[in-house]
């Protein structure tokens, strides 16, 4: 066994950590420092994390790169923090890539480094990054997530296409604990290194009629009111934390605010001036607090918050780390919290087993989901042991329970990739690419992904692959020639902008029906919508009866599908999420949204992500087809959206620190342009958007 990097024993010296932990010995005896691939499948906290570094400052040392891929943007970004902090001191140059699609990067290759999603590190390499052939490492952070539908494909097309670009390349996948691990190291070549080691003791059990159930041993607790409330004010008697995880964003809005009144009771004069503090930037964390902002800041006043999709990225941030600095003392949470950034508590408690989707009903989630979950159990340096606790609500229950998802075993990884929307927009890139000039170079391609290695007959998936060529030839995207295929330039450019070839062809249809029709923000944002880009609202029966021609169908960038089709559901659903569109580039306030479509501010958020990049790409290929009003229209309507504007608006929103808010009060107050504004008297403009931002413009335009 080769001797730890100096960097690595420094920094464990500083951390007074003498000893490493068994998954990270038994990575060094599998060879992580000759550069032997590995796959880690160890519970979470056992260190997986510090072998990954451990290869990483092993390859800076000889002049290497690392690309270190992560499954979420809030995960790259913890990395980047943690990495910067430990290493930048000792010379490593760390990089974070996960902006937009569109561009290759170039300053990458200063960098020692490179944390990315793997959407992003799929769309480097479709830009022919040029850092990417000179990577040695490649790590890959949540392997197993090889197994998810809608991440799974492109992380599994992205390590094929790694392994035949860099075939010399150590790579290290870090994984929790999974059936199949072995299958995926030999899909890789790679050692296995497997524990069940965890730092911190970790006890799963069940709370049934207020007592807690373990394998070898159980208590009884202080009934209090309901199951969450005996378990909360136990643990807060503790002076510990929990984290309850719950099945829709409802169910934790509700404990919350159950919780609450309980919790403030255990908060200390210092803890509650600190809350308040935190509660306040939560409360403002938007230019106008919605009923979602006013009811996390009064519940984190109280030292208690709900955490799922609908916060905003900055009120997700202050909940974790006023968890983190154990100031907050409960979150309620749905599972994407599990998936996301490192957030340990003494207890964790999975209250909703079952899970309600729209075709198959209510299902039980998967043991693997549940352990995810109840790794979170159990904070490192700070307890002896956690505790993570399933609900029963009666004696058969808790047999299931634990015979299921305690003593059960956690579910095999399995392949996702053949589906024909993830092979589409593969099969295009991997032709723009040049990596695959034919049928047959794309057969043997797939050969090599985990697909094939779990299940060995091809021939669906290569008749798929061969359908998908007929149809990006039919797209124009690429062209066959006897044998060979190769990408047209249109194809090429598709490929780069990151968009669904089936998506890039409606909007090129929407492109040339302008030309005959004058298009309008609502037609533009509905032909987006429609293009299958963008994941509509839902609608119900009595919502579908008042979309039903609602409109000049003859104006429309689209072909109105038949009334009696499936896609006419579509259609309806992509009228709907247009008119929400609608209310946001019309000045229509986020409260009113939520309330009239159902979603919450952070949806909001990721909906404009999503056609802003759709109405980015709409003028890449404008450019193309050498539509210059479509490029007027979609750049325009890309500044309405960044800051929820009517047209009108649009001049006053180029001054720094002017928004939606204030510019509609300038505007509303006589000033139309910056002009107007730098040349009014001080005083005035002061008077309208406060003195602070008034000094600024003042001193900038001088």
């Amino acid at each position: 066994m080769q001797e730890l990097p100096k960097i690595i024993k420094e920094n464990l010296k500083e951390k007074n950590i003498t000893e490493l932990r068994p998954p990270q010995l038994l990575s060094l005896n599998k060879g992580v420092l000759e550069g032997k691939s590995l796959i880690i499948s160890s519970p979470t906290s056992s260190g997986k994390t510090l072998v990954a570094e451990i290869a990483m400052i092993k390859h800076f040392e000889n002049k290497g790169k690392t690309l270190y891929i992560v499954p979420l943007k809030s995960l790259a970004t913890e990395k980047y923090s943690s990495f910067k902090a430990l290493y930048e001191k000792h010379g490593l140059r760390v990089a974070l890539s996960i902006g937009e699609f569109d561009k290759q990067d170039p300053y990458l290759n200063n960098f020692d480094v490179i944390i990315c999603t793997s959407e992003k590190a799929d769309s480097l390499i479709r830009h022919n990054a040029a850092f990417i052939r000179r990577v040695s490492c490649v790590v890959i952070d949540e392997i197993h997530l090889l197994d998810d539908a809608d991440r799974g494909p492109t992380l599994e097309v992205l390590i094929t296409t790694l392994k035949h670009l860099l075939p010399k390349a150590q790579i290290i996948g870090l994984s929790a604990t999974i059936n199949n691990d072995y299958e995926i190291s030999e899909w890789l070549n790679a050692e296995l290194v497997k524990s069940s080691y965890r730092p911190v003791e970790l006890f799963e059990g069940v709370y049934f009629n207020s007592e807690l159930f373990f394998k070898d041993k159980s208590y009884v607790i202080e009934d209090y009111k309901s199951e969450e409330e005996s378990i909360t004010k136990d643990t807060l008697v503790r002076d510990k934390q929990v984290i309850f995880f719950m099945a829709s964003r409802r169910n934790t809005r509700g404990l919350a605010k159950r919780l609450s009144g309980l919790v403030e009771k255990f908060l200390s004069p210092d803890l509650k001036s600190r809350l308040d503090i935190i509660a306040d930037k939560v409360l403002y964390s938007l230019e106008q607090p919605t009923e979602q902002c006013r009811l996390l800041s009064d519940l984190v006043r109280n030292g208690v918050a709900f955490h799922h999709a609908g916060l905003v990225q900055n009120q997700k941030e202050l909940v974790e780390q006023a968890f983190r600095d154990r100031t907050l003392k409960v979150i309620c949470a749905t599972p994407t919290l599990a998936a996301g950034v490192n957030l340990p508590a003494f207890r964790v408690v999975v209250r909703d087993l079952t899970r309600y989707s729209q075709t198959t009903g209510n299902y039980f989630i998967p043991v693997l989901e549940v352990k995810q979950m109840f790794g979170r159990a159990g904070r490192p340096g700070f307890e002896e042991y956690g505790e993570a606790l399933a609900i029963a609500k009666s004696e058969t229950d808790k047999e299931k329970i634990f015979s299921e998802y305690i003593n059960g075993e956690v579910e095999a990884v399995y392949s996702k990739l053949g589906v024909e929307p993830a092979l589409r927009t593969h099969v295009l890139a991997l032709i723009a690419n040049n990596f695959c000039t034919s049928f047959e170079s794309l057969k043997n391609f797939f050969k090599n992904t985990f697909f094939a290695k779990q299940y060995k007959n091809l021939s669906q998936l290569n008749l798929l692959i061969e359908n998908i060529v007929v149809q990006l030839v039919h797209f124009t995207f690429a062209e066959k020639n006897k044998d060979t295929i190769t990408a047209t330039a249109l194809g090429r450019r598709v490929s780069e902008l990151y968009l669904d070839p089936l998506v890039a062809d409606n909007i090129i249809c929407s492109i040339v029906k302008a030309k005959r029709i004058k298009p309008s923000s609502f037609t533009i944002i509905q032909a987006l919508c429609y293009s299958g880009g963008v994941r509509n609202l839902s609608i119900n029966g009595k919502e579908a009866g008042k979309l039903v021609g609602l409109g000049d169908e003859s104006e429309l960038l689209i072909d109105v599908p038949n009334p009696f089709s499936y896609e006419y559901d579509n259609y309806l659903r992509s009228i709907k999420t247009s008119l929400m569109f609608e209310s946001w580039i019309n000045e229509d306030s986020e409260q009113s949204i939520s309330e009239a479509y159902k979603v919450f501010p952070g949806d909001l958020r990721n909906y404009i992500y999503s056609i802003d990049w759709l109405l980015y790409s709409m003028v890449e290929l404008s450019n193309i087809f050498g539509e210059k009003n479509m490029v007027g229209y979609a750049k325009r309507l890309r500044t309405r959206f960044a800051y929820g504007i009517k047209d009108e608006l649009f001049t006053l929103v180029s001054i720094k620190g002017v928004g939606r808010v204030r510019a509609r009060k300038l505007y509303n107050a006589g000033y139309k342009n910056f002009q107007e504004v730098i040349k009014a008297p001080f005083e005035k403009i002061a008077a309208i958007i406060g003195p602070g931002i008034a000094k600024k413009i003042r001193e900038e335009s001088d």
